[in-house]
């Protein structure tokens, strides 16, 4: 069994809400879309008028759109990335995140994990966690499908604690469900 108690921050609980979100189809599906549909605009714009008789100094104006599109090709991922974490943020203010962060006290046994966060109480059996990602930042247990305990490395005393940790969850994961 490991006790541990670990700092949780508003950026890591950002981190989770864009991890998730980037391994979600219809969030990639969206951005795709996004970032495909605005250069074809400023293309067919820039062709439409290159075609133009009427208007003067076409060449010049068609090159500018298509620099537009491929400007906006460059700049839309990391903007709309931005875009969304700026939103995130809003929104967990606006709500509030009592119970998310803060001090955080966790216990794992060998059959399940207990969490508590502002004296709200969580706890799930190793054998109904979904799965374990892990980025160069954080380890994520998946409770739910939308859902996880976020373990930030800074939020650990040591790093020899986080990584006790994640190995300890890691081995419990895998011996219910064969994987890690």
């Amino acid at each position: 069994m490991i006790d541990t108690t670990y700092q949780r921050t508003i950026d890591d609980l950002l981190a989770f809400q864009m991890h998730f979100l980037q391994r979600n189809p219809t969030y990639r599906r969206n951005r795709l879309i996004g970032w495909v549909l605005g250069p074809v605009f400023f293309f067919v714009l820039g062709g439409a008028v290159a075609t133009s008789h009427s208007i003067r100094n076409a060449d010049v104006l068609a090159v500018l759109w298509v620099v537009g599109g491929l400007v906006y090709a460059v700049v839309y991922r990391p903007f709309y990335d931005w875009y969304v974490k700026r939103t995130a943020r809003r929104m967990f203010r606006e709500t509030g995140t009592r119970g998310v962060i803060g001090e955080v006290n966790n216990t794992l046994s060998t059959e399940n994990i207990t969490e508590v966060v502002d004296e709200i109480k969580n706890e799930i059996a190793w054998r109904n966690t979904e799965r374990i990602d892990e980025t160069p930042l954080h380890t994520f247990l998946f409770m739910t499908p939308m859902s996880a305990v976020i373990w930030p490395r800074h939020g650990f005393r040591t790093e020899d604690e986080y990584e006790k940790v994640v190995a300890f969850a890691k081995e419990r994961f895998a011996h219910f469900h064969g994987h890690t």
